[in-house]
């Protein structure tokens, strides 16, 4: 949970937690779920605001490796790559995201070296063992964070 203070005003941001979804989809269970998490972890870090609801949700797309290192490059001919964040955000998805431009404008630059000297990220294994294992480990990490 962080505040988030700037020039569109202050917002409490809940994350509530990852899951892996090879389709790119999800289910309005898991949906009314993660609202549930959103409220439960609101309550225990503000027990003396019981009333607030939240005014809005939000959930999008987290790309990961197993390794931690970046899709990035050429794939084929023309068509580039910068993915995997790895759950670092803005700052790793800014630094990408101008590597890739750099090394389609220029041929290259140090930061586009630097994700270029990275391992590729190793292909996932066979369902359900990509599942079980990426929901097992996600499961594991959250444990492992606390309550916060």
């Amino acid at each position: 949970m962080r505040r988030i203070s700037g020039s569109y005003g202050d917002r409490i941001l809940i994350r509530t937690g990852s899951s892996f979804h090879p389709t790119i989809e999800t289910s309005r269970m898991r949906l009314r779920n993660a609202g549930w998490v959103h409220d439960r972890k609101f309550k225990e870090r503000f027990p003396h605001l019981p009333d607030v609801r939240m005014e809005h949700r939000w959930a999008g797309m987290l790309c990961l490796s197993r390794n931690g290192s970046a899709a990035f490059g050429e794939l084929e001919d023309g068509v580039f790559s910068a993915c995997c964040q790895n759950g670092l955000g803005i700052a790793r998805g800014t630094l990408q995201g101008m590597g890739i431009a750099e090394l389609v404008l220029q041929g290259g630059s140090e930061i586009a070296g630097h994700f270029l000297a990275q391992l590729d990220p190793p292909r996932l294994p066979p369902e359900p063992f990509a599942s079980l294992g990426a929901n097992s480990y996600l499961i594991w990490k959250e444990w492992r964070s606390g309550k916060e």
